[in-house]
């Protein structure tokens, strides 16, 4: 189970005591061990990078550009 409250939950604990079930928890989470979270940075930063340039170039092309 993840360590979500609701899994930690002294109702949920007793209940799982009466069915003799014997929990395991995944460990805590950790951005650095997740390699898709470091793809999903990679992507952001490249988005928001030609994001940003198609949103200068749309404000200069339409003269609100400020620089």
């Amino acid at each position: 189970m993840d360590n979500a409250s609701y899994h930690r939950n002294e109702d949920v604990r007793l209940r799982m005591t009466e069915l003799n079930i014997e929990p395991v928890y995944n460990v805590s989470y950790r951005y650095e061990f997740n390699s898709i979270e470091r793809l999903w940075a990679m992507y952001k930063q490249h988005f928001r990078k030609v994001l940003l340039k198609k949103m200068l170039l749309d404000a200069e092309a339409r003269g609100d550009f400020l620089g």
